[in-house]
């Protein structure tokens, strides 16, 4: 595993992070010239979105779920009203395979909730499985697994049994996993976590790696706060943290 390294500010490279900022720009003055946004407004902050076919399921922190379909402009949103929703504090969604919805709560009761789309809606927390917080940040479906980042670590579900990782080991060190904010896989199945009390973890199913201020050059400062991350096809990897963003490029 080569080193991540920060975004060096050079003027080739400088030109080709700015010039799809400068293509941006461009383009969001000519969209104040005509009508392309369509703004479905609600009382509540969007804290995530998931693409299903052709429809979006987003989650309303106070707001619940919603589900918009773009081609139809139809917008359907879930409360206590009408349907029998857990609870109306959600902060993350995720769509598995079997088209089940998986949404994160954030009130320290709910926990994880599974919703088919009806209105059936099952409850997982920390009464009722392993599961290690009810305070959920992030979710991230791979094959059969359901990763989910919580308030005190990581959880795997893969539809029967969990596994949980409130601590891991690297070079001789434990680490406590006190928050998880965001997650990603790569093309190889390799999880990389983002968390804003440790840095980047990577696992590969057998092993852990822990990146951070003093053993990479990631540079995201003394705290180690990673806050997103994010892969492409190729494995190249981009993390946001509070000096700014690092990338690791495969060569």
């Amino acid at each position: 595993m080569k080193r991540l390294t920060l975004v060096m500010v050079i003027k080739s490279a400088l030109y080709n992070l700015m010039l799809p900022l400068i293509l941006l720009h461009t383009q969001t003055v000519s969209f104040a010239q005509h009508t392309f946004w369509d703004n479905k407004l609600c009382t509540s902050t969007i804290t995530s979105i998931a693409k299903e076919g052709n429809d979006f399921w987003l989650t309303a922190f106070g707001g619940g779920l919603m589900k918009f379909n773009p081609n139809t402009s139809s917008t359907f949103f879930y409360n206590r009203h009408n349907s029998n929703i857990p609870s109306v504090c959600m902060s993350a969604v995720t769509v598995d395979s079997s088209g089940y919805k998986w949404i994160g709560t954030n009130n320290n009761v709910t926990g994880l909730v599974r919703f088919d789309g009806a209105n059936n809606w099952i409850c997982f927390n920390t009464s009722n499985c392993p599961l290690i917080s009810n305070y959920i940040n992030c979710l991230k479906v791979y094959g059969n697994d359901l990763w989910v980042g919580t308030r005190n670590g990581l959880a795997k579900f893969d539809g029967v049994n969990w596994t949980i990782f409130d601590s891991v080991s690297f070079a001789g060190n434990k680490f406590a996993v006190n928050g998880v904010s965001d997650i990603a896989v790569d093309s190889s199945g390799n999880i990389w976590i983002a968390c804003p009390y440790i840095g980047l973890m990577y696992f590969n199913g057998v092993n852990w790696k822990v990146f951070t201020d003093s053993n990479s050059g990631i540079n995201c400062g003394i705290s180690n706060a990673i806050y997103t991350v994010t892969l492409d096809t190729s494995g190249n990897c981009l993390v946001g943290h509070g000096r700014g963003f690092s990338s690791f490029w495969k060569k």
